[in-house]
């Protein structure tokens, strides 16, 4: 049986501050790696869905990149940062868990 692979991977940035969580631009994935590119010790914050609920947040290190797992659509993710920049651009990339089979036939 050949393999079909059906995921659709997207990459794209958003802007982020460290005010208000930023909802991240819509995909239909069911993992987002996120990376936090500044360089100056500024954590970056991810919200699952519907919080942003500082202490259930995960934080990301500067220069640091974190996979969430089991989501359905990357906007169901939230960001901002902790701290300083006031601003600043986050990355991201869509994907379908790392390692399964979509589809045989």
């Amino acid at each position: 049986m050949p393999f079909t692979n059906l995921n659709q991977c997207f990459s794209f940035s958003c802007v982020a501050n460290n005010t208000t969580a930023i909802k991240l631009s819509s995909f239909s994935c069911s993992e987002v790696n996120i990376f936090n590119p500044t360089s100056n010790a500024a954590v970056l914050l991810v919200y699952d869905v519907n919080t942003t609920n500082d202490a259930r947040a995960f934080g990301i290190p500067a220069g640091e990149t974190f996979s969430m797992k089991g989501v359905t659509d990357s906007s169901n993710l939230s960001a901002k940062f902790l701290t300083s920049p006031t601003g600043g651009t986050i990355y991201c990339r869509t994907q379908y868990y790392t390692h399964s089979t979509q589809s045989y036939g």
